[in-house]
C-alpha cells in the first residue's frame, strides 16, 4: 500500500502496487465500523463480482475481490484523472464537442453494463472519471445488481438507492430499478454538464421531488447557444417522465448523437484549418503537421486538410535533404580539386537526384 487516495462514508481507497506484477492498482475497503454488517459486506462483494463481469474500455477494470482479517476488499484499475463532478464544479472550459465526446464514452460504458445484465443504480458525475486525453471510465458499481430474476435484493423496501438529483420519477413510486432509470440519470448528467445546472432544482427535498416528477426543464439549447438543437432534443428525450417516451437503450441514443458528433467535428476541423495554414506559411512544419493530424482525426475526408498535409510533407522532405545536398556538394568539390573527376561526377549526380 502506497498512500490513501480518498475516504468516504462507506470506506477508503488506497493506491497500491502488486508485489509480483509491479502494477499500480487501487484497493477499496470498507470502514471497520460497518464491515461487520452481513448485508453491507454482501453488497460490497457483489460490487466486485458485478463490475468484473463488464469488460469494456470505458468501465474500470476489477482485478480481485475478497475478505482478509474480516475486512472486505476490492482491487481495481488505478486511474489518474478527475471525476466529472469536479470538472462541472470547477466549470472547466470545454467545448460542446469535447462534452459530447466525453458523454458518448459514458453512454458506451453504461450500455455495455446493460448488455451484461448489470444496472449501475448510482449513475452520477462523481462516478465518471475523466483521464488524460479525455478518456472516460465509469466507476463504482457499489449498489448495482444483476438483473436476473433470482438475484437477492440487497436494498430494503422503501429505501431509496441512488443520489436524489439523479433519480428517475418512477423510483419515487417504488418501481423496479432498471436500465431506463440509469438512462434517466445519464440524461441528468448530460444536461448538467452542458448547461452547468441541474434540470430539476429546488430549495428542499420535497421541492426537488416535485420538480423531478412534475416539471419539465427548459431545453439545453435555450440556456446554451452553442448547444445544437438536435443535441438538445436527444438530451430531453432521456429525461422523458413517461418511460415509454424515453430512450429504451443507450445504443439508440448513441445512434442519434452520431450525426451530431460528426457535424461538430467537421465544424471544429474547419476552425483549425486557418491556424494550420498559418503555421505552414511560417515554416513551422512539425507544429503544422500535428495540427493537420488533429484535423484529419476530426474529419478524415477533409479535402483541404489532406492537400495541406501533402504540402507540409513536401516541405519537410525538402528541409530534410538540404544538409545532405550541402554535404554532397562539398564532397564533390573536394573530389574535383583532387582531379577525381569520375567520383566527383557521381557525387554531383547524387546531389541532383535529391534536388534537381
Amino acid at each position: 500500500v502506497v498512500r490513501l487516495l480518498g475516504e468516504g462514508g462507506m470506506g477508503a481507497v488506497h493506491e497500491a502496487v502488486h508485489q509480483d506484477l509491479k502494477k499500480r492498482v487501487a484497493i477499496k475497503t470498507l470502514h471497520r465500523r460497518i464491515a461487520g454488517s452481513p448485508e453491507v459486506r454482501a453488497r460490497f462483494v457483489r460490487e466486485g463480482q458485478t463490475a468484473s463481469r463488464i469488460r469494456h474500455e470505458h468501465v474500470v477494470d476489477v482485478y480481485d475481490v475478497g475478505v482478509e482479517h474480516d475486512m472486505p476488499y476490492l482491487v481495481m484499475e488505478y486511474l489518474e484523472g478527475e471525476d466529472l463532478q469536479k470538472i462541472i464544479r470547477d466549470r472547466r472550459p470545454l467545448s460542446i464537442l469535447e462534452k459530447v465526446e466525453i458523454m458518448q464514452q459514458v453512454a458506451a460504458g453504461l450500455h455495455s453494463a446493460h448488455e451484461n445484465n448489470v444496472i449501475h443504480r448510482d449513475v452520477k458525475p462523481s462516478n465518471v472519471m475523466v483521464l488524460r486525453d479525455n478518456l472516460v471510465k465509469l466507476m463504482d458499481f457499489g449498489i448495482a445488481r444483476l438483473t436476473r430474476n433470482d438475484t437477492t435484493r440487497f436494498t430494503k423496501a422503501g429505501f431509496l438507492v441512488g443520489t436524489l438529483n439523479y433519480m428517475s420519477p418512477e423510483q419515487f413510486r417504488d418501481a423496479e430499478v432498471d436500465a431506463l432509470c440509469d438512462i434517466w440519470a445519464f440524461g441528468v448528467i448530460y444536461y448538467e454538464f452542458v448547461t452547468g445546472r441541474f434540470p430539476f432544482e429546488g430549495t428542499s427535498t420535497p421541492a426537488i421531488l416535485y420538480s423531478i416528477t412534475a416539471v419539465d426543464p427548459p431545453p439545453p439549447s435555450a440556456l446554451v447557444p452553442d448547444c445544437p438543437e438536435a443535441l438538445s432534443q436527444v438530451i430531453m428525450k432521456t429525461l422523458a417522465k413517461d418511460r415509454d417516451l424515453r430512450y429504451q437503450s443507450l445504443q439508440e441514443f448513441q445512434l442519434d448523437v452520431g450525426p451530431i458528433l460528426l457535424d461538430l467535428r467537421r465544424q471544429r476541423a474547419n476552425q483549425l484549418l486557418p491556424e494550420a495554414r498559418s503555421l505552414f506559411e511560417q515554416e513551422k512544419g512539425e507544429e503544422a503537421q500535428r495540427l493537420v493530424r488533429r484535423i484529419l482525426d476530426l474529419d478524415p475526408m477533409h479535402v483541404e486538410a489532406r492537400q495541406l498535409r501533402e504540402r507540409i510533407q513536401k516541405m519537410a522532405q525538402q528541409q530534410a535533404i538540404v544538409p545532405k545536398v550541402v554535404a554532397l556538394k562539398k564532397t564533390g568539390q573536394e573530389q574535383l580539386a583532387q582531379n577525381r573527376f569520375a567520383e566527383a561526377i557521381q557525387t554531383f549526380e547524387s546531389a541532383l537526384r535529391l534536388d534537381s
